[in-house]
């Protein structure tokens, strides 16, 4: 099954669908975080702050395309295959796991390249893992399921929709603290010491909050997901 669940996640990225996606405005976070935000503080004359700069805003633009390519249900084909309700739930959400899994590791992954390098201390590493992981969960799908506008339409003023708004907000603040952390980082002179725990204040009364609500919605999340009707009509 996990084979399954790597090997489709990777084949998601083919250009055909990316291309897709940044027709429908993908190009202006990749252009932002890749290109316009860097030159705003002239960090590529700047060997050290463009490295930080990476190391903090690829993991980021990375999730950003994955949730742009990979979709929050089933493709309409594999609903038509011979399979049954319970290993369709458990590919779903081998399938949401990894996506999260993936997104973590590779904030983790920056957080101790940051630290090895003394660049970073304990507590913003501690804040770029934390935000990923918030990040991750507001990208994988769990409180907004699909994003057709007929399937929409008729989830107003549901639970369904209402898990959605806060799934947005919390995407929202997450991408607004990483752009904090990469100003941070990479600023000329060192932050006051505040300024981190401004950071972590939002995590733990905003972000926190918002990403138990929508892992508390799990259960019903893989129940629409295996359910074609729930999903597309």
């Amino acid at each position: 099954m996990w084979k399954w669940v790597v090997r489709d996640y990777f084949a998601a990225f083919r250009w055909e669908k990316s291309k897709e996606w940044l027709k429908n405005n993908g190009w202006w976070f990749v252009f932002y975080f890749s290109f316009l935000l860097p030159s705003c503080f002239n960090m590529w004359s700047k060997g050290l702050s463009i490295g930080v700069y990476l190391t903090v805003a690829l993991p980021f633009v990375y999730s950003v395309v994955s949730t742009g390519v990979h979709d929050k249900a089933l493709p309409k084909v594999m609903y038509l295959c011979p399979m049954e309700q319970q290993v369709r739930k458990e590919y779903i959400t081998r399938s949401y796991l990894f996506r999260i899994f993936v997104i973590v590791f590779l904030n983790l992954v920056a957080a101790v390249l940051l630290m090895i390098l003394r660049i970073s201390d304990v507590v913003t590493a501690c804040m770029i893992v934390g935000n990923g992981v918030f990040w991750a969960v507001a990208s994988s799908g769990l409180g907004r399921q699909r994003l057709e506008p007929a399937v929409m339409e008729r989830l107003k003023s549901t639970t369904p929709y209402a898990m959605g708004n806060m799934e947005t907000g919390l995407g929202m603040v997450s991408a607004l603290s990483q752009f904090g952390l990469v100003c941070m980082l990479c600023w000329d002179t060192p932050v006051a010491w505040w300024v981190k725990w401004i950071f972590v204040g939002v995590a733990v009364v905003l972000q926190l909050p918002l990403t138990i609500r929508l892992l508390k919605n799990w259960d019903k999340t893989m129940e629409r997901a295996i359910s074609y009707e729930a999903s597309y009509l």
